[in-house]
Parts: structure tokens; sequence; C-alpha cells
């Protein structure tokens, strides 16, 4: 369909497939697509420069998911809405970069969960409105993490939801801190 028409809709009666899986590739854009049901709706894994723009996905496990040696992921103008984990999940321990820039995630268990990777949000909107859902999940210990982020607005509807969560450790051993507001 054309952008004119709304794009691309693909919806997935089955959780098992991801949307678009990106494989070892490089140099490929989505624009004017959305996506529902899949288990990734966007899942990058050893690939370069991906973008998109005018992209929504919805009831998916993770709306984005990088992985592996992937890198150069750009999204702006995206809605990752009511999905059952993360609206990016990133773990791209190598060189994982990912952009994200004037979208919306809501309704997601987290916004954004970051293992390892760097990822820059700016002018987004959060909205942390399901039972313990954190706009920002980051694992602290990762051998490679960081992050930058300006003018997000994150909106908390509930008391056990949180701004967010920082990770030290792994499995029993593990501890959260979680954070309810954060300021300049």
């Amino acid at each position: 369909r054309s952008a004119a028409a709304g794009g691309s809709r693909y919806r997935f009666a089955s959780s098992d497939p991801a949307g678009f899986h990106l494989a070892a590739t490089h140099g490929v854009r989505f624009s004017h697509l959305s996506i529902s049901g899949a288990s990734n709706g966007l899942y990058v894994d050893d690939s370069f420069f991906i973008g998109g723009d005018w992209v929504t996905v919805q009831g998916a496990y993770n709306g984005l998911s990088v992985q592996g040696n992937s890198s150069n992921v750009d999204l702006t103008h995206v809605v990752l809405a009511g999905n059952q984990n993360a609206g990016v999940a990133l773990d791209a321990p190598r060189f994982g970069s990912v952009n994200l820039a004037s979208s919306v995630l809501w309704s997601n268990r987290y916004g954004i969960h970051q293992n390892n990777g760097f990822i820059r949000i700016t002018n987004n909107v959060f909205g942390m409105v399901r039972p313990g859902s954190f706009a920002f999940y980051a694992i602290a210990d990762a051998p490679q993490r960081g992050y930058q982020g300006d003018y997000n607005s994150m909106y908390v509807a509930r008391s056990d939801a949180a701004v967010g969560a920082l990770q030290l450790g792994v499995g029993f051993t593990a501890r959260t801190s979680t954070y309810a507001s954060v300021s300049a």
C-alpha cells in the first residue's frame, strides 16, 4: 500500500516467526510499515545500517530486537506499543549502536531493555502503564554498554512502574535499583 493509504500491514496469527528477520544484511530501510503479532517485529541480527521511519510494531514479544554484531540502527517516528517484553531489546556486544528519535514506546514491559551495546534516545514519549513496567532497564555489569538521552517524556501511570532500573549481577545474586524520576 502507498504511504497515503497507510503503508503496508503485516499481521501474524502465530507469535513464532519474526516480522522481519534481518540476518547478516546491510543497507535496509523500512518506511510506512505496521507489524503485529510477531515474535519480534524487527529482528536485526549481525546487520548494519538499518533504518526506519513511520513504523508501528504492536503485540509482539519485542518490537525491535538488535542482536549479535549489529550496528547503526536508526529509527524515527516509530510506535512500539503493547509488546510483551520490550519496545527495544538491545544485546549487541561488539558494536551495537541504536538511535531512536521522535517515537512512542507505550505499554511495553520495558521501553528499552539494554543488555549490551549503545543506545541514543531523543524526543521520545515513554508510557509505563503496565504493572511493573520500566521506560529504561539496563544491565550494569554487561561488558560494553552506553546510553545517551535527551528531551524524552516519561509518563508513569502506576505505583509499581518506574522510569528506570539498573540491574547488577545475574541470576539469584542479581540486585535491581529502580528510579521513580530523573532530572538533569
